[in-house]
């Protein structure tokens, strides 16, 4: 069994609700297992299709690690490519909530030291033919992890055309794994994409 346990958790982290990713140490390892969630208020729970939900991980390396826009080489960072396979030919905008999470114990250090610029947030783009166009700039923020607002949305694109989610620290040089989820209305995919 696995537990976690609550014992004042603020309203304000629940917006959008909570994801519960139950998962195996060993990749391909397969069974059954049963979800219970108690709590002092009603609550209703719901199994996410899992082609509308995706995680990967990534890491900040010496070459993959450029910082934010207020630096030089910020565009050096690592990239998610993001496609919305929904089949609506209107191209009508879909709800979706994207989120990096700080993964690992390196990070505690690495923040104790330099709080401002470990920071993390993402930056979203529209490419089409090699051309990025910010769609979204999600703010940087001192905690283990940070989303998009809850009315955030994203219009499905033809075949020619990808979303980059590219996470980022707040400065140069600064070294970590971290994990990109995205939960969505529509399937979704979600792979890591080579730095220009």
């Amino acid at each position: 069994e696995a537990c976690v346990y609550f014992p004042h958790l603020p309203r304000s982290w629940l917006s959008n609700g909570l994801i519960i990713v139950p998962s195996l140490s060993a990749v391909g390892a397969k069974g059954n297992f049963v979800v219970e969630v108690f709590s002092s208020e009603t609550l209703d729970v719901t199994q996410i299709p899992e082609q509308f939900m995706k995680s990967v991980a990534g890491e900040f390396t010496p070459n993959l690690s450029g910082g934010s826009h207020v630096c030089e080489n910020w565009k050096k960072n690592p990239r998610m490519i993001l496609k919305l396979l929904s089949r609506d030919m209107q191209r009508i905008p879909v709800k979706l909530r994207i989120t990096i999470s700080r993964h690992g114990d390196s990070w505690g250090p690495a923040c104790r030291s330099d709080a401002v610029g470990n920071m993390i947030g993402f930056y979203v783009f529209k490419t089409e033919n090699g051309a990025m166009e910010l769609v979204q700039e999600v703010p940087l923020v001192p905690d283990k992890e940070v989303s998009t607002d809850p009315s955030f949305a994203l219009e499905p694109l033809g075949d020619t055309e990808d979303y980059i989610v590219m996470p980022a620290t707040f400065s140069e040089g600064k070294l970590g794994s971290f994990v990109v989820s995205v939960a969505c209305d529509c399937e979704v995919s979600l792979t890591r994409g080579d730095a220009k």
